[in-house]
Order: C-alpha cells, then sequence, then structure tokens
C-alpha cells in the first residue's frame, strides 16, 4: 500500500483534520517551526490516529519558515539538524514511540536533491546519529542516491498537490501553476502510481517512483487534497 505522507506541528490548525486521512506524519522540530510542546501535541494526535511519526528538520529559519536557501556553514547547521532531530527523538522516548523515519523541510530538501557535497555531510551526519530509520526523498535525486550508496534506505516520495518541471524539480511557488487543482489531483496521483509517469508542466511525461505521497498541510484546500488522496490510494 502506497503510504500518505504530511508535514504537520507547523501551527496551521490543520493537524487534527487531516490526521485521519494520513498514514505518516513529518514533525516540525524547530528549524522552521515548532518546540516541545507542539512536537508532543503533534505525537499524540499521531497515536489517536495510528500514524507513523516522522522528524522534520529544516534550515534553522523561523523567519522564512525554512522554505528560502539561507548562507550557513556546514558545521552550524548540522548541530541544527542533530539538535532538532534530538528533539523530536526524544518526544518520542517520553511517549514510548520510535521515529518511523526522516524528511528534511522546504529549501533544505530542495537543495539536498541538488547539492552533492551538501547530500554527502548530511548523510555522514545520519550515519553517526545511527536511528537505522529511511529518509524521504525524491527518486533518482542527488540525495536518495547518496543515501542508497551509503546504506540509508529511501522512500521515494512525490507531491500530490503539486506540478514538475522535467527535471522532476517542483515548478516554483512562485510561478501561477506550481499548485495541482483539485479537480487533477486524481488524475495526477493515479498517473504516477499506475503508470509510473509524471506529466511535466511542459506536457513530457517523465518516469518517476513512488512510495510515499505528500500533501501538504498548510495548503488552501489542505483537507480536500487529504481526501482525494485517500480515495485514490485506497
Amino acid at each position: 500500500m502506497i503510504d500518505i505522507n504530511c508535514d504537520l506541528g507547523e501551527g496551521t490548525g490543520n493537524d487534527p483534520v487531516i490526521m485521519p486521512y494520513i498514514t505518516s506524519v513529518n514533525i516540525a522540530c524547530g528549524g522552521h517551526f515548532g518546540n516541545k510542546k507542539t512536537v508532543e501535541e503533534c505525537l499524540r494526535l499521531a497515536i489517536k490516529n495510528n500514524v507513523k511519526c516522522g522528524a522534520h528538520p529544516s534550515y534553522p529559519d523561523l523567519k522564512n519558515f525554512g522554505r528560502e536557501s539561507i548562507s550557513i556553514e556546514i558545521s552550524p547547521l548540522l548541530d541544527s539538524i542533530k539538535k532538532q532531530i534530538h528533539l523530536f527523538t526524544s518526544c518520542c522516548e517520553d511517549l514510548k514511540l520510535s521515529c518511523n523515519h526522516i524528511k528534511f523541510h522546504g529549501a533544505l530538501y530542495n537543495d539536498l536533491n541538488t547539492n552533492k557535497e551538501l547530500a554527502s555531510v548530511m548523510v555522514e551526519l545520519l550515519q553517526d546519529l545511527n536511528l537505522h530509520v529511511p529518509v524521504f526523498a525524491p527518486w533518482e535525486s542527488v540525495f536518495s542516491e547518496a543515501c542508497q550508496n551509503n546504506g540509508i534506505d529511501v522512500l521515494y516520495e512525490v507531491f500530490a498537490d503539486r506540478n514538475y518541471n522535467e527535471d522532476l524539480s517542483l515548478v516554483s511557488r512562485k510561478e501561477l501553476n506550481a499548485i495541482v487543482s483539485l479537480e487533477e489531483i486524481k488524475s495526477h496521483v493515479l498517473r504516477m502510481i499506475d503508470e509510473g509517469v509524471v506529466r511535466s508542466v511542459s506536457g513530457v511525461e517523465v518516469p518517476i517512483a513512488v512510495d510515499t505521497i505528500c500533501i501538504h498541510g498548510d495548503g488552501n484546500h489542505a483537507i480536500e487534497v487529504a481526501k482525494l488522496v485517500q480515495e485514490v490510494v485506497i
């Protein structure tokens, strides 16, 4: 069965209504949003809904919600990521849970998928943390290949509500065609699952692999998207 994941614990207020429609949650742990209280609140909701829980670390950038690439040295970045993941895992321990996966957030997620040096040092950090959990990353991305080459499992992630370029990068949120319309969500998702391709904004169908489908909890139609994706997957 295809996993459905969502980025939550981000202060949108949508967590209780979206949680019943997903199977995995990526919980903000202090880089772009969140603290011990918000992490534990989201974990308790996940327990109630039998949802698997993963850490959602980010560039340490509360101001831009982690959505902008920032100039930061590798050492303080890695220190921040370790701190964020430790916050998440310590909250899990308090509630007798274990970390299911790691999914990086926003600009860091995108940068890891194209920057070999950044991907390499992040893989080293994950190995040092010794969590033995998979990461969510796009198929054939720099980061997914770096992980697999170093013994870290990868679950290939696609986006239900975002359009793609031919290189499998997401269309920028600044563009008018960045978001998939509600009317096209089902066909967009089914094409990726059943045919193994995604139709880019240029009209070219590009091969893609799917293990987990992301919906965005802060979208204008997040609940509707969640329901549509669940209908397709089930």
